[in-house]
């Protein structure tokens, strides 16, 4: 069976959340038996800041969009940092995040 699960805002604005999630998806559905699809959307609040700095583009104020970057990069690595533990992953989730998030 294909199960799709998809978590946002609120859910994953931070480590302990992002860790919850993990162990709810290995305890309850992760199975042999199951392809399993997990999305993750954006973290609460980032979707309205990106909402709000196109009206700063449209006006050439190439500076918010930069603090936008930095301040995005930041919260992510964050989270990476305090959610995940096998320094493997880390450090490819820490290139997803950073060519991502490049300024």
């Amino acid at each position: 069976m294909r199960l799709v699960m998809k978590f946002g805002g609120t859910g994953v604005n931070s480590a302990s959340k992002v860790k919850e999630i993990a162990n709810l998806i290995k305890a309850q559905h992760h199975d042999a038996t199951n392809d399993l699809v997990v999305v993750v959307s954006a973290i609460r609040g980032m979707t309205d800041d990106i909402l709000s700095i196109t009206d700063n583009i449209k006006d050439g104020q190439k500076v918010s969009v930069e603090n936008f970057m930095k301040k995005a990069r930041a919260f992510h690595l964050d989270i990476l940092r305090n959610a995940i533990r096998d320094e493997g992953i880390m450090k490819k989730a820490y290139l997803v995040v950073t060519q991502l998030l490049m300024s």
